[in-house]
């Protein structure tokens, strides 16, 4: 299991996430941009005017980067993928805290294997080659290029509201 907390659009701890020894990850949770069924579909505030805020926002950008990972490099194992995540996340200075876990999750390092030097304990999981993916794959393409547009509008909306204001 990987567990989430959450971070500010800075990339502080949100006061809200639920910090303790299970948090593996962290990943933005305020300040975001939703899916509605009213207006153009998207939402970024509650009715009250308030920014959408919760960890719930911040654990589906970790599923969309986990089925990124698995998408990309389908030869990992569940562990191998949650370990690729953390140690491609951006480390807090202590190395892991109880507020952001091993850090705040980057997907294109994830993804990319673009990762910082991985803990020893983990060398193994983290220097797993991409593997060429076979054409026949459509599922696993679709899956891979829904899932990164997904996150790109996600950030470009949440781009655009913010310089709207």
């Amino acid at each position: 299991m990987l567990t989430v907390g959450s971070v500010s659009p800075n990339g502080t701890p949100s006061q809200f996430s639920l910090a303790g020894p299970w948090v593996d990850v962290a990943a933005p949770g305020e300040s975001v941009v939703s899916l509605s069924t009213q207006g153009d579909g998207l939402v970024d505030t509650r009715p009250d005017g308030r920014p959408l805020a919760g960890s719930s926002y911040a654990a589906p950008i970790v599923s969309g980067v986990v089925a990124l990972v698995r998408s990309r490099l389908p030869q990992l194992s569940a562990h191998q993928v949650m370990a690729r995540i953390e140690d491609t996340a951006h480390h807090p200075t202590d190395g892991w805290n109880a507020q952001v876990g091993r850090g705040v999750v980057d997907p294109l390092a994830a993804v990319s294997g673009g990762a910082p030097t991985p803990a020893p304990a983990r060398v193994a999981a983290a220097q797993v080659a991409p593997t060429a993916r076979p054409d026949h794959q459509p599922p696993r393409r679709i899956a891979f290029l829904g899932t990164a547009i997904c996150i790109t509008v996600g950030a470009v909306a949440a781009t655009g509201r913010r310089s709207r204001r």
